[in-house]
């Protein structure tokens, strides 16, 4: 059995991917909007009473595990306090009921009062029985009503109880990871609010958003630590995601910190969910951890991403995609900033240019960056590329060193007129008779350099695509991020 924390972070897991299943159902755009309401909320009602039946055990359980630790000399006065619970023996009901035989069980009755599903009043006697006839007619009634078309209105995205949301399987395979395999639920609100807030959604059909969701990949939790390894320090990895063989070998890379605190991936962009942090962080505080360092793997905090991340901790009061659910904790959480311009990464990418230079003085470096969608967040990142161009170029004794962003994720004529002062570099540096090297600040190997190759296609350079991950600096801004997080060097978050 999981630790009794483990267990209610579980407990809480499958609650929420039950909600969100039943707000599917519920929806009546959904493709089996046009089927068989009644009995959609028929099988409803059924999981419902199989779920109270199971409560009700739980209860049970608890109450007899409690009833143990009880002082020998107050369980005779504690019998007669409560007479109930001390074991009438009623048949299992046919509810998951099959080959399982009687069961102990105590019986408490409501206060008097009124059944919303039939405003009529509890009576003595089988409270359970009827309480479950209420819920099975007051169910089928709501699905008449649906099928008479009386739903009523779409909630606005503000309205939303995002709460109910969640995209992710709730169980852990067999790697660890919880959520795996999931496809996005395109909540229609959401839907709405991104195509609001991203320029490159504006004239996206909802099909088209939805392909656009699972080409990021998946949206899971991936805690990485041995059963062993507890402790009231713990550090949440948040990422964007490498695809799988990629997450994999990024948590090969960081399990050195998983082996020391009790450590949690956060992988996927959050942009419509944000169950799988709030996993990660329970997977955490399940290990006892009372104070968690947040590592954001992200380039520079120009990047939209991570300001969702900061939303989703409530260090930014707007959320820039889609308006998720916060995370909550009893935690005390602190958030390492990106790392920009840190000597550690102009120190990896001049490494990466001196690999694919024979002669740094006939050499013209270009670093090509993602860069942000608007055009204020970009001009700020260019500020990021030119401070590290600095470094390499009085390092690595290179001709000259520039930055360039492509703002990959902004509208196709933004992202064009980037590429093609991209393309004007390599050619006036070609003109110049200088060879051009051509690195990225790109976090993974497998972001956007195939893209990149196809922009530069007819010039001649050399291009070494390797992501700063893959750099051994990349490990040293993290540990030491870490280390500084857990000295109190970082603001304290939410």
């Amino acid at each position: 059995m999981q630790p009794p924390r483990a267990e209610i972070a579980r407990e809480r897991r499958r609650q929420i991917q039950v909600r969100k299943s039943f707000s599917a159902g519920l929806d009546p755009a959904a493709p089996w909007g046009a089927g068989d309401p009644e009995a959609f909320y028929l099988a409803c009602s059924d999981y419902l009473l199989s779920s109270m039946d199971r409560l009700h055990d739980q209860d049970q359980m608890i109450h007899d595990l409690l009833r143990e630790r009880i002082d020998p000399a107050e369980r005779e006065a504690h019998a007669r306090q409560h007479p109930a619970r001390a074991g009438a023996v009623r048949p299992r009901p046919r509810h998951g009921a099959a080959g399982r035989g009687p069961r102990v069980f105590h019986r408490r009755a409501p206060a008097p009062g009124r059944c919303a599903a039939r405003q009529c009043k509890h009576r003595e006697g089988n409270v359970m029985t009827h309480r479950k006839s209420c819920i099975r007619q007051g169910l089928a009634a709501l699905a008449a009503t649906t099928a008479l078309g009386l739903a009523g209105p779409a909630l606005a995205a503000d309205e939303v109880d995002h709460s109910t949301m969640d995209h992710s399987a709730m169980e852990r395979d067999e790697l660890g990871r919880t959520g795996y395999n999931m496809k996005h639920a395109m909540d229609p609100a959401l839907v709405k609010e991104l195509r609001e807030k991203v320029a490159l959604y504006k004239d996206y059909s909802d099909a088209e958003i939805a392909l656009s969701m699972d080409m990021m990949g998946m949206e899971y939790a991936w805690y990485i630590s041995p059963p062993q390894v507890k402790g009231a320090q713990g550090v949440l990895i948040l990422m964007h995601g490498f695809r799988e063989a990629g997450d994999k070998i990024f948590r090969d890379k960081v399990q050195p910190i998983g082996d020391i605190f009790p450590t949690s991936m956060g992988v996927g962009m959050a942009m419509m969910m944000s169950s799988h942090i709030q996993t990660a962080v329970d997977d955490l505080e399940a290990a006892g951890a009372k104070e968690i360092v947040v590592v954001p793997v992200t380039s520079s905090a120009t990047n939209e991403l991570y300001r969702q991340w900061l939303y989703v901790f409530g260090r930014q009061e707007k959320a820039e995609f889609a308006t998720v659910p916060r995370v909550t904790s009893d935690a005390a959480i602190r958030i390492v900033p990106p790392p920009g311009d840190d000597p550690l990464i102009a120190e990896a990418l001049l490494d990466y240019a001196t690999e694919i230079s024979t002669d740094p003085a006939k050499e013209v470096v270009v670093i090509a960056g993602h860069g942000p969608s608007s055009a204020e967040d970009n001009a700020e990142e260019m500020k990021v590329l030119a401070a590290l161009a600095k470094i390499i170029r009085e390092d690595g004794g290179f001709a000259a060193v520039y930055g360039q962003t492509l703002q990959d994720d902004a509208p196709a004529e933004i992202r064009e007129a980037n590429v093609q002062k991209l393309r004007g570099l390599v050619e006036q540096a070609t003109k110049d008779g200088k060879t051009v090297l051509v690195v990225t600040n790109l976090i993974s190997a497998r972001s956007i350099q195939a893209k990149l190759r196809d922009d530069l296609k007819g010039l001649e350079f050399k291009f070494n695509a390797k992501g700063i991950a893959q750099h051994p600096n990349f490990m040293k801004w993290m540990t030491e991020g870490v280390r500084a997080a857990f000295e109190k060097k970082t603001a304290l978050c939410c």
